[in-house]
């Protein structure tokens, strides 16, 4: 297989994949929202609350994952039974009515269900379906607001932006010289650059580089994920609690209300369910252990609590010679424990 034909059949594989996980997440988030209705007596009130023209969604969803595995499709009612049960044995108050949030707008952004409880508080439920001893991601975005937003409360925020972005400007630059002398090119524009490793048949994807120059090009991530660890442990350091609620959006947690359930799975096959809400993040956050990359191969960094592996990796947002960046978050409910 060439290089083009290699690059196409990973670009397919890649959307089939995504593509699959769109369909298995939102047919989940419905099949759990099924139960718990079925549970507190409310189908009627869910199915009129459902639209119609998300059911059609919903059924193309259904036929498209059978194409691609069935098995899977197969599973996901039988894990849903089990979620849906667990949620209910730990809800203090019961539901008067429930509705499907995943693909409609709200306040509740991280919200996949929406509970309203028989004294009319709004419950909202976050669903992390996840493969056992992996990470899910929680928070994904644009690194050139990173501190600005997450971590506003701070004086120095909107200071340590402007560092972080001149940070990514330097190191960027040495990284577009560094990749041309690698390649005997004397070029410093990154144009120039670009129709070079074009005429070479060099892919412009990091994760499809030579290993010499996917190095290069970690080494400049890495960089940028080490300032980053830096501020946040000197914030960290600073105060403490400003800090831990400051993370809380990051960690898929803005809202006091929201439930954020876990779901680990094997090959769809129910390992455990861990439920937290603010409260009980909190209580993990305080014993919380800040641990740097152990070398330039890795552009992430990672925060260790009793219960979970909190992760924070720098990637591109497509090509490795766009300057644009993002910030990553991620979260693995630790087996050990």
């Amino acid at each position: 297989m060439n290089y083009v034909d290699q690059n196409s059949y990973q670009q397919s594989s890649k959307y089939i994949e995504n593509l699959s996980n769109e369909y298995k997440g939102n047919l989940f988030e419905y099949l759990v929202a099924e139960e718990l209705s079925q549970l507190f007596h409310l189908q009627h009130k869910f199915y009129t609350n459902v639209p119609e023209s998300y059911r059609k969604v919903l059924q193309n969803y259904s036929q498209n994952l059978k194409k691609i595995n069935e098995e899977t499709l197969k599973a996901l009612p039988l894990l849903a039974k089990k979620v849906a049960s667990e949620i209910a044995t730990n809800l203090t108050h019961k539901p008067e009515d429930i509705f499907l949030l995943g693909k409609i707008e709200n306040e509740y952004n991280e919200a996949d269900i929406l509970l309203i409880t028989e004294n009319m508080d709004k419950l909202p439920l976050s669903l992390k379906l996840c493969k056992d001893n992996s990470y899910i991601n929680t928070k994904s975005g644009g690194i050139k607001s990173f501190f600005a937003k997450y971590f506003s409360t701070f004086p120095e925020a909107d200071l340590i932006q402007i560092l972080l972005d001149k940070k990514i400007t330097t190191e960027f630059q040495t990284m577009v010289t560094t990749l041309a002398s690698e390649l005997a090119i004397e070029t410093d524009s990154v144009t120039k650059l670009k129709e070079a490793l074009i005429s070479k048949g060099i892919s412009l994807l990091p994760g499809e580089l030579p290993s010499d120059l996917q190095k290069i090009v970690l080494d400049y991530y890495y960089a940028i994920a080490n300032f980053i660890y830096d501020k946040m442990y000197e914030l960290y350091g600073k105060d403490k609690q400003k800090f831990l609620d400051s993370l809380l959006p990051l960690w898929g947690m803005s809202k006091e209300s929201l439930l954020q359930v876990f779901v680990l799975h094997d090959q769809y096959k129910l390992k455990s369910i861990k439920i937290q809400n603010q409260l009980t993040i909190e209580e993990n956050l305080y014993a919380l252990e800040f641990l740097k990359a152990e070398n330039s191969h890795k552009s992430f960094f990672e925060m260790v609590t009793k219960q979970f592996i909190f992760q924070i990796r720098v990637k591109p947002m497509n090509e490795y010679l766009v300057p644009s960046l993002k910030v990553n978050c991620s979260l693995k409910v630790r087996c050990d424990k």
